[in-house]
Formats: structure tokens, C-alpha cells, sequence
């Protein structure tokens, strides 16, 4: 195998084996229950363990029953689509105002100079 490849794999290998060992470190600090709806969390659960959704941020861990995160997804979303519909409301009304204009039109009011 060429040194570069070689030098490439094995940099890539370290952060790989980096980034489990924090994580893994990170595992000590699970809360034990929801973050929302303080329901407890059973770590030695298979089916919890597999559908809890867990969020690191900023080296907090943050755990999350299905039920919560789910409803904190649909928030996330609903509050997403509105602030679309807002941008796209402001832009219909700025180019409407911009194909009602005239050339030498002052501040909208109809007056050419």
C-alpha cells in the first residue's frame, strides 16, 4: 500500500477511534430519565435502549423518550414551515411592489419627478 493511502487510513482510523472514546466517555453522564416528561429510562432494556433517542450538544447529554422527541420533531417542523411561509409572503409582497412601481416613482406614492 502506497505511504499516502497508508498515511490517510491510518489519520482517518485515529479520529475515528477519538470520536467513539468521547463518546463512549460521554455514556457515564445518560440521565435516567426524559428530559421532557421525566419518564424513567431502563438502560438494560433492549427495546428502550433502541428507540430513546439520546442528543449530545456541547458535551451535555440530553435523553429523550420516543413520544417526546417525536412531539419536539413536529414543533421543529411546523415551526420551520411557518417561518417559510412568512419569507416567502414578505418576497411575493416586495416583488409585487417592485412590478407596481414606476421608473421614477418616489416611495411608492405615484409621483414622477
Amino acid at each position: 500500500m502506497p505511504k499516502k493511502i497508508r498515511d490517510g487510513y491510518v489519520k482517518k482510523r485515529k479520529n475515528v477511534e477519538k470520536d467513539l472514546k468521547q463518546k463512549l466517555g460521554l455514556f457515564d453522564q445518560l440521565p435516567e430519565n426524559c428530559l421532557t416528561c421525566e419518564k424513567s429510562f431502563d438502560k438494560t432494556n433492549v427495546e428502550e435502549v433502541s428507540t430513546w433517542k439520546v442528543v449530545v450538544k456541547s458535551e451535555q447529554v440530553r435523553l429523550y423518550c420516543p413520544e417526546c422527541f417525536e412531539t419536539a420533531t413536529q414543533i421543529v417542523k411546523d415551526f420551520e414551515k411557518r417561518i417559510q411561509e412568512r419569507l416567502d409572503g414578505e418576497r411575493e409582497r416586495e416583488e409585487g411592489e417592485a412590478e407596481g412601481a414606476e421608473p421614477n416613482d418616489v416611495g411608492g406614492l405615484g409621483e414622477s419627478l
